[in-house]
Parts: structure tokens; C-alpha cells; sequence
């Protein structure tokens, strides 16, 4: 007879006792081992808001909600990563122009980045395809002269570098996925890193319980509308 929760690596246990501990399942506000999490993952990135999601594609998804898209806004993005990488954006009516990739890394090739720009983009998209970082200073750059939004895809690149500083702490917002395979796993589940009030808040608002944004939104109207 299979005892349940299996006992993986010894956390058997530990795994038990979170099944046990009443709502911990279904955790529906800021509270218990979610606050736990987002706060170590927000302080270690060195980041001022962290939301857990229910996977990578999720946290994709928030992000490009949180931008507040506008019909015929685009995104240039990498060409070569999981598919959520763009499909994430077109669900909000986004248009997706895609970069070529640098033939030795499989990254977004930043001399190719600038010639995409149109008076339409609104973010660059990148990814760190295999946990290598992508050329963060260069995509910084061009999206400060262009007045564009940053949006790091971190799913392969959990505590990668780029000198000396974490992948994920570049972009206006940094996305990662927590998928079984991934080098950080939860079995699945994702998270959201930003330092702006009002994408975190948009964020939150897309897809978390009632408790959740009456508890984080701030901004008058919305906290009605979360809990609608």
C-alpha cells in the first residue's frame, strides 16, 4: 500500500503536514508560505514586489497585463524560447515581432534589436536561453532611448548572472517558472518580480482571489473591483 504524500528526498513529512495545516492548499491572501516565498525571492533579486503564480505562463501573462496594452501596441521578442514567450502577449491583442537569436547562445541578437523599433513598441522581450544570460546592458539602453518597457523571461534562468547581478533584476518586470523541470522547481507554479506599484497591482488583479487584491491594490476603484 503507497503511503500518501510520498516521501521525496525525506520531505514525506513535511509535505504531510502542509496538507494538513487547514486552508494551506488554497492559500487566498499575502499570508503563510506564499508571503514566505515572494518575500525571500523578491530580497534575494533585490526586488520591491514578488506575486506567485500558477506557472511560468501565468507570470508571462501578468506581465503583459500589468503593461496595460493598448490595441496595435507591439512587443519585440526573442525567436527562440517556449512558446509563451509571445503567445502570453497576442492573448491581450498584442502584436509579436520577433528577433532573430544569436546563433551560439540561442539570446535575442541585440544588434538586430534596434531596426525592429517601431512608434508601436512598447517592450522588448528577452529570454537567457539555458540559464546564459542574454546582453542585458545593450537591451537597457536601447529601451531607455526609446522610452520602452523591459520584460526579462527568467524561466531557464534561475540565479543566473550577468556581472555580477542576478538575471531578473534588470527588466521593469522579471518572470520565472517554477515547472518540474526547471532548475528552482515546485512541481509547477511561477512568480512575478517588479519594482512598480502599478504593474504589481495590475498583476495582481488579473487572476488571484478577492482577498488577495483587497489586500495589495491600492489604487481607488480597484479594490472594488477585485473583489467583484
Amino acid at each position: 500500500m503507497h503511503r500518501w504524500p510520498p516521501d521525496i528526498l525525506g520531505l514525506g513529512d513535511a509535505v504531510k503536514k502542509y496538507i494538513d495545516d487547514g486552508n494551506s492548499l488554497s492559500i487566498r491572501d499575502r499570508s503563510g508560505v506564499i508571503k514566505e516565498l515572494e518575500d525571500r525571492f523578491a530580497a534575494i533579486h533585490d526586488r520591491k514586489y514578488a506575486l506567485t503564480v500558477s506557472s511560468g505562463t501565468m507570470a508571462l501573462c501578468s506581465a503583459f497585463f500589468a503593461m496595460d496594452p493598448q490595441p496595435g501596441d507591439e512587443i519585440i521578442c526573442t525567436a527562440f524560447s517556449f512558446h509563451s514567450t509571445a503567445s502570453s502577449a497576442r492573448i491581450w491583442g498584442l502584436n509579436v515581432i520577433f528577433c532573430d537569436v544569436e546563433p551560439d547562445t540561442g539570446n535575442i541578437d541585440v544588434s538586430k534589436l534596434e531596426r525592429l523599433i517601431t512608434l508601436r513598441t512598447k517592450a522588448v522581450v528577452s529570454n537567457d536561453m539555458w540559464g546564459h544570460p542574454c546582453d542585458k546592458d545593450v537591451i537597457l539602453a536601447i529601451c531607455r532611448k526609446y522610452d520602452l518597457l523591459y520584460i526579462e523571461d527568467c524561466s531557464h534562468a534561475h540565479f543566473s548572472e550577468y556581472k555580477g547581478k542576478y538575471s531578473g533584476t534588470f527588466g521593469d518586470i522579471a518572470c520565472w517558472s517554477f515547472q518540474s523541470l526547471k532548475f528552482l522547481s515546485g512541481g509547477e507554479g511561477g512568480i512575478l518580480l517588479t519594482d512598480n506599484f502599478a504593474f504589481y497591482e495590475r498583476a495582481v488583479l488579473l487572476g488571484h482571489y478577492s482577498w488577495r487584491s483587497l489586500q495589495t491594490a491600492a489604487t481607488p476603484g480597484f479594490t472594488e473591483l477585485g473583489a467583484s
